[in-house]
């Protein structure tokens, strides 16, 4: 692991703040909503859809006039919503809410993208809590080393947002292409490390003696690292999350992983070059309340130098997995609304 890498996360209040909620799917993007204004109105809730990778609000707008105006507001998945107070009871048809969002850049659109919505009793929620800039809970307890349940944090993560400066002129090509609006996430496809490493969803820890498994509450990815000494197989089969192996230094699990399949996509719908290759580092802090996540990326096909990142993970056992699976209609829905 290159003695840079521990530099990383000093930088952590320099080059933050990484938009991982908005960046993610490219799902809430600035093509399909005016994310520089807000509109604010009284509804009444007619559907709450509890889904992944989408949670989908169906709202009546009530004008001063008395017109109503049937709207979608979209937020973010279950995943991603149950570590802020949300649950599947949050709303139901009937509740009359304060809604603030982002409107449609079309003409006549009616999907928004939500920023808050306020309930009756005082309670906000917020359907994007990256954008609404939502406390983050913290963490709940001390741990005694790296596994267990973990967090990562809205706002302590940051490098991938530098991706576009280190692009070849073959990734500049897929970046502007149209493959690039071809994001995994609408055919329920999870995204590779490190991108799947920076998503705010429970992350499960469990430390085998011959092997760390890591389950991600976001579209069920399970990533094994090896840690019986073995290497990489010469001719081995490429997957979505490749092929890890790793080692402990000190209290530290340094995980190398590389066998990335074309499919693969990690950073803004690029897919994976033959030698991508990416160095990943889980250090508990001192005080066991949380951890230190770094990372460097090399894809000599698509990056011109290898990438650096990283953020911060808070031990969070109190979560429960949201055990609900990717609805393809949801995760493809905004591509209907779209056209």
């Amino acid at each position: 692991m290159p003695g840079s890498m521990r530099k990383v996360l000093a930088c952590r209040a320099v080059v933050a703040l990484m938009a991982v909620g908005s960046q993610a799917g490219a799902h809430h993007s600035p093509a399909e909503f005016d994310l520089a204004a807000t509109v604010t109105f009284d509804a009444i809730v007619t559907e709450f859809e509890w889904k992944n990778p989408h949670v989908f609000i169906q709202v009546d707008r009530i004008d001063s006039d008395g017109r109503i105006t049937p709207l979608q507001i979209e937020a973010d998945g279950v995943s991603m919503l149950l570590p802020h107070s949300w649950s599947r009871d949050s709303l139901a048809p009937g509740d009359r809410v304060r809604v603030e969002a982002y409107p449609s850049r079309r003409a006549g659109g009616r999907s928004l993208l939500g920023y808050a919505i306020t309930r009756q009793d005082g309670l906000v929620l917020a359907p994007n809590p990256d954008r609404f800039q939502a406390t983050n809970p913290m963490s709940a307890g001390r741990a005694s080393g790296i596994d267990g349940v973990w967090l990562p944090r809205w706002d302590a993560f940051f490098g991938l947002s530098n991706l576009r400066r280190q692009l070849t002129d073959e990734g500049r090509r897929f970046g502007d292409g149209p493959e690039s609006a071809q994001l995994p996430l609408y055919e329920c496809m999870p995204f590779s490390a490190p991108r799947i490493m920076v998503i705010p969803v429970r992350t499960e820890i469990e430390v085998l003696a011959d092997r760390v498994v890591l389950r991600i509450d976001w579209l069920d990815v399970e990533r094994v690292i090896y840690l019986d000494g073995r290497a990489h197989p010469a001719n081995g089969d490429r997957t979505l999350q490749g092929h890890s192996i790793g080692h402990w230094d000190d209290d530290s699990l340094v995980i190398d992983t590389t066998l990335f399949s074309q499919d693969s996509m990690g950073d803004y719908g690029l897919p994976s070059g033959q030698d991508r290759h990416i160095e990943e580092r889980l250090t508990l802090s001192d005080n066991g309340e949380s951890l230190n996540y770094e990372f460097v990326l090399g894809d000599s096909e698509y990056l011109s130098a290898p990438l650096s990142g990283g953020g911060v993970w808070d031990y969070r056992p109190d979560l429960q997995p949201s055990a609900v699976d990717c609805d393809l209609e949801a995760a493809r829905r905004n591509l209907e609304t779209a056209e």
